[in-house]
């Protein structure tokens, strides 16, 4: 079973993951990682730090030769654009965010609960699946959803044709 934890916050010095629960011997190409994290970096609605994200990971432990060593695997994304401790803290919660919600139910600031919060933390998650996503072509692991009955969406019908051909390979909803 795999494992992964984040560290690190949107406009840190880095964001870190670490993953664990991979077997030896597997190979790893540093290339594909980073073609997932550029494949993040196009995505619908991206605003002005997608020019300043030009993300690469930096595989810290757990690798060695590209051939993974049992250990748990250590990546990092260095943050090119740092500037945390140049922000102020917020003295309201941004609209349609998770700031306010955060910050109730951690009891801190609002700064902290949005750089744990923010689309920009997300690139270490992406950069866990890659690993993943890289473990699973390597062996003869297959993903698959349980069956989904039909008449729970109503008035609609499956399409399954594009399963597998999307970036989140999921069974789309048409009407």
């Amino acid at each position: 079973m795999l494992k992964y934890s984040t560290a690190g916050e949107s406009h840190g010095k880095s964001l870190l993951a670490l993953v664990d629960g991979f077997p030896a011997g597997l190979t790893i190409d540093e290339s594909f990682i980073n073609h997932e994290l550029r494949l993040r970096q196009g995505g619908y609605g991206r605003g002005g730090r997608q020019k300043l994200e030009q993300d690469t990971v930096n595989i810290l432990s757990g690798v060695w030769q590209s051939v993974t060593l049992g250990s748990p695997i250590a990546l990092q994304i260095v943050n090119n654009d740092y500037k945390l401790e140049r922000l102020k803290e917020l003295e309201r919660p941004r609209p349609g965010h998770a700031d306010l919600t955060g910050a109730i139910k951690y009891l801190g600031s609002i700064r902290g609960v949005l750089e744990r919060s923010s689309a920009r933390e997300t690139a270490a998650r992406v950069a866990a699946g890659a690993l993943a996503r890289a473990q699973r072509s390597s062996t003869s692991c297959s993903i698959g959803l349980p069956p989904i009955s039909a008449s729970t969406l109503p008035g609609s019908r499956l399409d399954s044709s594009r399963a597998g051909t999307a970036t989140t390979q999921c069974i789309t909803q048409t009407n």
